[in-house]
């Protein structure tokens, strides 16, 4: 059986990898049913900027060391306490982050076997939209499952 390699010591190391993320925090980005997987180079000294997905280690405020996890989350706000980040499927950003949690950064993501670059005109598109509705996604998602209700019962 193949040894599972640990994504965060890959990128520490310098390696470009490619993982399929379990939650489904960045769907409609990333849906795991669908086996999408995201490309993540290592940060390395840059900066991340807003707007760009980035892979950090969630620390345990209870229990340091104990129980992080590793999440795949958008930058929405860069402050001097830190970083903002949220998934795409939610509406609360958490924060700050250090930078030092901080271990990639996305630069594709893979859709049914086909990679769409962060740089592809249609994917910055679509990821503005998103951000922009940051504040009313709890909203749109309430009447998109109305809207769901309403077409299935006429059926």
């Amino acid at each position: 059986m193949e040894e599972k390699k640990n994504p965060e010591a890959l990128l520490l190391a310098g390696n470009t990898i490619q993982i399929v993320p379990s939650g489904y925090s960045m769907y409609p980005l990333v849906n795991p049913n669908h086996g999408d997987a995201v490309i993540l180079e290592p940060l390395g000294d840059r900066r991340p900027k807003k707007g760009e997905v980035v892979l950090f280690r969630r620390c345990s405020t209870a229990n340091p060391g104990e129980g992080d996890l590793l999440v795949l989350h958008r930058i929405v706000r860069v402050t001097a306490e830190g970083y903002y980040l949220v998934g795409d499927n939610q509406s609360q950003p958490e924060g700050p982050v250090e930078r030092s949690q901080m271990c990639g950064v996305m630069t594709a993501v893979v859709k049914r076997g086909r990679r769409l670059s962060v740089t592809d005109l249609r994917y910055r598109l679509l990821c503005g939209l998103w951000r922009f509705f940051l504040p009313i996604r709890p909203t749109l998602l309430r009447f998109a499952v109305w809207c769901r209700k309403r077409i299935l019962r006429r059926k």
